[in-house]
């Protein structure tokens, strides 16, 4: 956690009032029951997550020593226009190639960029906000197979999923979780295959209580919005992968990454 450390050197330096480290929910790795809060147990199950929970602590040994004004928001997974992460998705969606784990009932936390970013700057400028740790995120939470069905209704299309059974993709999952902190890694399809099987729901009534944060994109409209970006950029006829963000590849085909 060097580069976390030096930078938050950096800040004590300059005299930054404030810094706002943006982590994730996936800390608490898989959940046994939803929702949850800032304060259920961290279980990180994957080394991104592991990282993630490691620069907590280095912001939290800053703001405990009284030397730093900083707070820690943990993003849930992140859609909206500006972002390739799910450019995937919507391409494999639009050609009924989809495919979904289980029966997709299980509630699925995703976030428009918009409400974040609001969520940010609540914990930039709450005098309650510091030294705290707050989940940042849009609510009411769709299930997987609802978000789905939301980006096929904005490409027009049908939701006609191909289904793979869930228990042989946990067990997977689970093995590799298990194994990866010997091994160094995990392979790329692990993280959608995680990120897809279990519940992710968590609560942000702390940053609606204590910062005032409301979020306000209602699941409809943003999906909207992600899709015409992908169509004003001609991206969804490309045949190249999309690449970068976290979802970096075709999260229905269970090769990409989440939180």
């Amino acid at each position: 956690m060097a580069g976390v450390e030096h930078l938050l050197e950096a800040c004590v330096a300059a005299g930054v009032e404030r810094v706002v480290h943006c982590s994730t929910t996936g800390v608490h790795g898989r959940l046994t029951r939803i929702p949850v809060d800032e304060d259920a147990p961290l279980r990180p199950n994957s080394l991104y997550r592991r990282t993630k929970l490691a620069g907590e602590r280095v912001v939290r040994r800053y703001v405990d020593g009284g030397r730093l004004d900083a707070v820690v928001a943990r993003l849930t997974t992140l859609y909206g226009p500006g972002s390739k992460c799910w450019l995937n998705v919507c391409r494999d969606i639009s050609r009924g190639r989809g495919l979904l784990v289980g029966r997709g009932d299980q509630p699925f936390h995703v976030s428009h960029v918009d409400d974040v970013v609001e969520g940010l700057l609540c914990c930039a400028t709450s005098p309650r906000a510091a030294g705290r740790t707050y989940d940042i995120g849009t609510v009411p939470v769709p299930t997987l197979r609802g978000y789905f069905e939301t980006i096929a209704g904005a490409l027009s299309v049908p939701f006609r999923p191909r289904r793979i059974p869930a228990m042989p993709v946990r067990c997977a999952t689970q093995l590799v979780s298990w194994l990866s902190p010997i091994v160094g890694g995990e392979p790329r399809w692990w993280h959608s295959a995680d990120l897809f099987i279990g519940p992710r729901a968590y609560s942000i009534d702390r940053a609606w209580t204590e910062l005032g944060f409301e979020p306000r994109v209602a699941l409809r409209d943003g999906v909207a919005g992600m899709v015409a970006w992908y169509r004003e950029q001609g991206l969804l006829d490309a045949e190249a992968d999309a690449v970068g963000d976290d979802v970096s590849s075709a999260s229905t085909r269970v090769t990409g990454a989440g939180t």
